[in-house]
């Protein structure tokens, strides 16, 4: 017969509440980094892209063309899509990354994450959404 687990054994498994947002702050863009290159699917130059745009979307707001959603647990980032409009388009958008911390992948956020940015392109008028993939081969 198996020992029924201790409280504290049973809180440690217990997922953590996921929260979203779309506010950018300066601590984010060190995070973007971090995030992006603990992921080992990105090269140097990927990563560097991927700061710039989120150094981007902190400096000019919507101006920039690019949208960041952040996904976060107890405080820390463990993934974050960024995306935008298609330019010279009606109702097209771009998803230009989706990364999950190593940490936090294969627990799902990565859908949540998609979801919750499909809402937001909704909510922005968007009808359609473009991902495109590079390969570092």
């Amino acid at each position: 017969m198996r020992k029924p687990e201790s409280a504290n054994a049973l809180a440690a498994r217990a997922p953590r509440a996921l929260t979203f947002r779309t506010d950018l702050r300066q601590q984010d863009i060190a995070d973007v980094r971090s995030v992006t290159a603990a992921t080992g699917f990105f090269l140097a130059s990927e990563v560097d892209v991927a700061v710039e745009l989120v150094e981007a979307a902190f400096n000019k707001g919507a101006t920039s063309g690019y949208s960041f959603l952040l996904a976060e647990q107890n405080g820390a980032m463990c993934g974050y899509t960024c995306f935008g409009s298609v330019p010279c388009t009606e109702a097209s958008f771009d998803l230009y990354c989706i990364v999950i911390a190593p940490v936090y992948q294969r627990q799902g956020i990565g859908n949540r994450l998609l979801l919750r940015t499909e809402e937001l392109i909704h909510d922005d008028g968007g009808r359609q959404v473009y991902a495109e993939t590079s390969s570092s081969a």
